[in-house]
């Protein structure tokens, strides 16, 4: 029945000129009220039962009359209750339930929808979300991409990375220095964005400061291409390619740039001629100034595996920094290792640490 033909039949029942094929008519609708959940009724109690307490919250409403209502005509007016008052109320309650059933059956319908069809997830590379973290301790921080790239964060420095990245690139952006191993993928170059330049690898170790008056780049292993965001900067006339033990450093403010090879002690991220200290913090084992084969030997002792190197060919170098604990060996071993432009090869009894070849 619509809103229309509900409308009418009130009106008719309300003035007491309804007729019996539409008194029963809107006798049938009133009995096949779903209402449970209805606002004005409480749920699990009997029908008619409801029926009666919205009856007598209809009589409750209204004033009480001044003298007795005389039926004038007994049968005709049976279901009379007390004349257009309560044909009112009732109107404005039926109609609620009316109307609350349409929004019932909307919302039904639309949860049927939802049961029935399988919700895909799209995923949008131009919208995917984003995460920033910074350095705010004074020890390099360690963080591993969904990719498996391992990111190595200077005191101060921020990376904004992708929860996850797309399918044609991958891209970061930094400020400060970051050392990265990126994970090899010849489909999705890795590209890491500073203020003025973009650098883009497609599985390397490198490490990248930007700083205001330029940038410093330093490549452990592999090769990587730098490139200006910005067109033409004083200085910079093209694209620059670097090969494994080269540096880069550009200072924009004298427009000067050098590409050179580097030496054993530049190729250390962190030298000290003291021996460190090593924490165990709980979740994490930190470093501070600890020497190379210091750390090699406390990996080795927590996941419990060889690590085999030539004491000479690493002596001097340092390492200061967080091990987190959950992190696997091989990708603790292998940001270290290349942060010091040195080569690991795993064997069958654990890993090998010697030079570049």
């Amino acid at each position: 029945m619509d809103a229309q033909r509900l409308s009418y039949l009130l009106e008719q029942y309300g003035t007491g000129s309804i007729q019996a094929a539409e008194q029963a008519e809107l006798d049938t609708w009133y009995e096949a009220l779903e209402i449970t959940g209805a606002p004005f009724f409480t749920s699990g109690q009997p029908k008619q039962q409801q029926l009666d307490i919205l009856l007598q919250q209809l009589h409750s409403r209204l004033p009480a009359p001044q003298a007795p209502v005389v039926p004038l005509q007994p049968a005709a007016r049976r279901y009379h209750l007390r004349g257009i008052a309560v044909a009112a109320g009732i109107a404005a309650a039926v109609a609620g339930v009316y109307i609350w059933q349409q929004q019932q059956q909307q919302r039904a319908t639309t949860t049927q929808l939802a049961k029935t069809q399988q919700v895909v997830p799209v995923i949008n590379d131009s919208i995917a979300a984003f995460r920033r973290k910074t350095n705010t301790g004074k020890t390099n921080l360690q963080l591993k991409l969904e990719d498996g790239t391992v990111a190595v964060l200077s005191p101060a420095a921020s990376l904004k990375y992708p929860q996850q990245f797309g399918s044609d690139a991958r891209e970061v952006t930094i400020e400060g220095k970051v050392f990265f191993d990126v994970a090899k993928d010849k489909q999705r170059p890795f590209t890491v964005y500073s203020a003025h330049f973009a650098t883009a690898v497609l599985g390397t170790s490198f490490s990248i400061q930007d700083m205001p008056s330029g940038l410093s780049v330093k490549l452990f292993s592999g090769k990587v291409k730098v490139r200006s965001t910005e067109g033409q900067q004083t200085g910079w006339k093209k694209d620059l390619v670097l090969l494994a033990g080269e540096q880069l450093q550009y200072n924009a403010h004298k427009g000067a740039l050098a590409v050179s090879k580097m030496s054993a002690a530049v190729a250390a991220p962190v030298a000290a001629v003291q021996q460190g200290t090593v924490t165990d913090s709980g979740d994490e084992m930190v470093f501070e100034n600890a020497s190379l084969p210091q750390v090699l030997d406390c990996i080795s002792r927590f996941y419990n595996i060889s690590i085999q190197y030539n004491k000479a060919a690493i002596e001097g170098l340092y390492f200061s920094g967080a091990m987190q604990k959950t992190d696997a060996a091989a990708v603790i071993l292998k940001a270290i290792i290349r942060m010091n432009g040195l080569d690991i090869q795993e064997t069958e009894q654990g890993y090998q640490i010697g030079n570049p070849q």
